[in-house]
């Protein structure tokens, strides 16, 4: 797990300057982000947003897009961010959606 999130923050940071501009929160399951994920982006489980969130993201204004399979997780997470106070954070639905948008 710690392997996957430093590779994460790693690609996050050394990514093209688009991208790094936008921070991508997976919070599917630690599995299904090891079976597909996109590039440069961060996995935190959305049962875990809540405790883990703040260690990794500390720039509350940062602009976050959250994501997940079909659009449900990332919802709850979206919720569980704002009431922490990140204010600049998208639920961009499920991976397909996410990797659509990354692309442009």
């Amino acid at each position: 797990m710690l392997k996957a999130l430093t590779l994460s923050i790693a690609c996050l940071l050394f990514s093209s300057p688009l991208l790094a501009d936008t921070i991508w929160l997976d919070v599917r399951s630690h599995g299904e982000f090891a079976g597909e994920s996109l590039p440069g982006s961060i996995n935190i489980p959305h049962t875990q947003v809540a405790t883990d969130i703040s260690a990794t993201i500390k720039d509350k204004e940062a602009k976050i897009n959250v994501y997940c399979r079909s659009g449900g997780r990332s919802g709850m997470a979206l919720g569980v961010l704002q009431k922490m106070g990140y204010s600049n954070v998208t639920n961009v639905g499920g991976i397909s959606d996410a990797r659509k948008l990354q692309a442009q």
